[in-house]
C-alpha cells in the first residue's frame, strides 16, 4: 500500500483491485477475518472507492453477518445509488428478516438494463416468495430470472429444488 500512496490514481486503482481479489481468496478458503482486515485497509486507502465496501459487505452476507454488512452499506460514499448496492441491501433486509424492506430495494432494479441485475433482483422476489411459504408464487420468479440470464446459476438451483420438492423422485 505504500506504493498506492505514493503512484497515480491508475496505479492506486490497480493496487486496490489486486487487494480486493487477494481479499475474496482469503474468504473463499476460510480465511474472512483476514480478507475483512484487507477490506478495510483497502476502504481507509481509497475511501471515495466503493468496490472495497461492496466486497466486504458481500463477504458478511456470506458469513451471515447482516448487520454488519448493513453497516458497511451504509457507509458507502455513493449511497446506494448503484444497483449492486442495492441489490446487497436487498439481500442483507431479507437476512435481517425484514422482506418488505427488500421488497423495495429489488423494485428499484427492476428496470435495470444489466440482465444479471435483473436476473438476481428476480431471483430475490423468488426467494422472498418461497420464504413466505409460497412456492406457486416463486417458480415464475425463479424461472424468469433464468430467462434474463441463463449464467447465472443460482435460479437454477432454486427452481430446481422446487422442481424436486414438488415432485421428489420424479426428476
Amino acid at each position: 500500500w505504500r506504493s498506492a500512496n505514493e503512484g497515480d490514481s491508475e496505479s492506486r486503482r490497480v493496487l486496490l483491485l489486486d487487494a480486493l481479489e487477494k481479499a475474496r481468496d482469503l474468504d473463499h478458503s476460510g480465511r474472512l477475518r483476514d480478507a475483512v482486515e484487507l477490506c478495510l485497509e483497502a476502504i481507509r486507502i481509497s475511501p471515495a472507492e466503493t468496490t472495497p465496501y461492496l466486497a466486504l459487505a458481500g463477504m458478511l452476507v456470506r458469513a451471515s453477518s447482516f448487520q454488519d454488512a448493513l453497516e458497511v452499506l451504509q457507509s458507502l460514499p455513493s449511497g446506494f445509488a448503484a444497483a449492486s448496492a442495492r441489490l446487497l441491501g436487498a439481500t442483507v433486509r431479507l437476512g435481517l428478516g425484514d422482506p418488505v424492506s427488500a421488497l423495495r430495494l429489488i423494485d428499484s432494479v427492476a428496470d435495470d438494463p444489466d440482465m444479471l441485475v435483473r436476473a438476481r433482483a428476480l431471483n430475490l422476489k423468488g426467494l422472498i416468495a418461497h420464504g413466505s411459504g409460497d412456492t406457486a408464487a416463486a417458480r415464475p420468479y425463479f424461472e424468469a430470472a433464468i430467462a434474463a440470464d441463463c449464467s447465472y446459476g443460482e435460479p437454477h438451483a432454486n427452481l430446481g429444488w422446487l422442481m424436486w420438492a414438488d415432485e421428489p423422485g420424479e426428476q
